[in-house]
């Protein structure tokens, strides 16, 4: 419960992270979440969540 917890409070940052702009077939200006990348990020956040001890 702790992780969803950290998860959900770095969720906004996270996603803004992995914003990316994409360009349609017209050349529009789209933004998008690069879903690879934002659970890479997750993934190393969980990491250093567990890894991380307490003094």
């Amino acid at each position: 419960m702790a992780i969803n917890t950290v998860l959900k409070h770095y969720e906004g940052y996270i996603i803004s992270l992995s914003t990316r702009k994409m360009y349609d077939e017209s050349g529009r200006l789209h933004f998008c979440i690069d879903e690879t990348l934002r659970r890479r990020l997750e993934t190393k956040l969980i990491t250093k969540i567990l890894a991380f001890e307490a003094v």
